[in-house]
């Protein structure tokens, strides 16, 4: 079973039954995404899941120190896990930049609590470097975006564009280039409380395509072919 599309071409010479299981999150019932509609707020940007520089919390925390000193209003926040030393940096920049109320950090949570921050967020923001084990994989957190209605701003790897461009839910970035990701930012800032809107079929798309209970079906009718 592959979590993964690109793992296959890994295996084509081992004659076994095969089949494509995507790591799907579980699909949310309805739009809930009720971001608070006040105009001039700042912009509430979320990430959640391992936090290390090869997966661009310091061009997160670089191109929000930037916006905040050229006058946009943007807030992040970031959950997950990190290593200390990692931790500490995350810190140091933030004290150094007097980003204090701008940034905030969570540990870990449990799963089904990372909603509530989802639906209270304007867009998700992704920035993987582009390393092999990242460039041929779809994160599990766009879709997890995409159950929650957000509108997103991701890493320009092929396959992630082509599912932004294909789905209409958000924009591809050079994960390095703070200039261009300052430049995806400010459209979504300036649309504020409209920016919630952009995402909004994606709740469609999710049911259609990319959740669980799609996978999970496929994962039970393979299981039967091994009887």
């Amino acid at each position: 079973m592959f979590a993964e599309k690109s793992y296959s071409k890994h295996y084509v010479n081992i004659n076994v039954k095969k089949v494509d299981i995507y790591n799907f999150p579980t699909r949310v019932d309805g739009n809930h995404h009720v971001v608070t509609q006040v105009k001039g707020r700042p912009l509430r940007l979320i990430y959640i899941g391992r936090i290390a520089a090869v997966r661009g919390v310091f061009e997160m925390l670089e191109a929000v120190s930037q916006l905040t000193r050229e006058g946009i209003a943007v807030e992040l926040l970031l959950i997950g896990e990190s290593e200390q030393n990692v931790l500490q940096e995350i810190i140091s920049f933030i004290e150094v930049n007097e980003l204090q109320n701008h940034v905030d950090y969570k540990p870990y949570i449990n799963y089904e609590n990372i909603w509530e921050y989802y639906f209270e967020a304007d867009a998700g923001i992704c920035l993987l470097h582009p390393v092999p084990n990242y460039t041929d994989s779809l994160a599990t957190k766009i879709f997890e975006y995409m159950a929650a209605s957000l509108p997103m701003i991701v890493s320009d790897f092929p396959i992630w564009k082509q599912l932004m461009d294909e789905n209409k839910c958000g924009m591809a970035v050079c994960p390095h280039n703070i200039d261009d990701i300052k430049k995806k930012v400010c459209p979504f800032y300036s649309t504020i409380p409209c920016v919630s809107k952009w995402g909004g079929m994606d709740v469609i798309t999710m049911k259609k395509k990319y959740n669980w209970e799609i996978e999970g079906k496929k994962l039970i009718n393979f299981y039967k072919t091994l009887r």
